[in-house]
């Protein structure tokens, strides 16, 4: 049996042996990366009905986006985006963004339930932060298939249950 020889290089040692890099190296790797990220910025997103409801909460609940949200709807969920719009339309339109008086928003995933193959219902507890109080809410999303694609068919929110001391 032979013997592997434990052998510690020196760092002479180590940059003899690297080969050297063509000087092409630097542009192949830009245009590799480039093309990497075209291509992961032109695939479709929303494939799963997780990463439709992951799209639906940052639009909706974190970057108050309502007309971001709207293509990702369809059904009852569509109708309460457009109503929506409609009430915050002359406050939109008077130069007021929902930037202005954005307060801190964050989800956390409670759970899953799958009604159907083609119906899933997420549950999420969003906690609001803007002074002088935290406001805790919870989030009930559905999302189905529709037309071949997982959209947002409903979405309710609520005041969460109070929390035990």
């Amino acid at each position: 049996m032979k013997k592997i020889e434990d052998r510690r290089w020196t760092i002479e040692e180590r940059r003899s042996s690297l080969l050297p890099l063509p000087s092409s190296l630097p542009y192949l790797l830009s245009s590799t990366l480039s093309l990497l990220a075209i291509l992961g910025g032109c695939s479709p997103k929303g494939e799963t009905p997780e990463q439709m409801v992951t799209l639906f909460l940052d639009k909706y609940y974190i970057e108050i986006d309502q007309e971001g949200a709207l293509p990702l709807t369809a059904g009852l969920a569509e109708k309460k985006l457009r109503e929506e719009l409609k009430l915050v339309e002359g406050i939109r339109s008077s130069g007021v963004s929902p930037q202005q008086a954005k307060p801190n928003i964050s989800y956390k995933f409670q759970n899953v339930k799958e009604s159907n193959p083609n119906t899933w219902v997420f549950r999420y507890s969003i906690l609001i932060q803007q002074e002088p109080q935290n406001i805790r809410k919870e989030a009930v999303i559905i999302v189905s298939k529709v037309d071949n694609a997982w959209k947002i068919t409903n979405y309710d929110t609520f005041d969460a249950p109070p929390q035990k001391l």
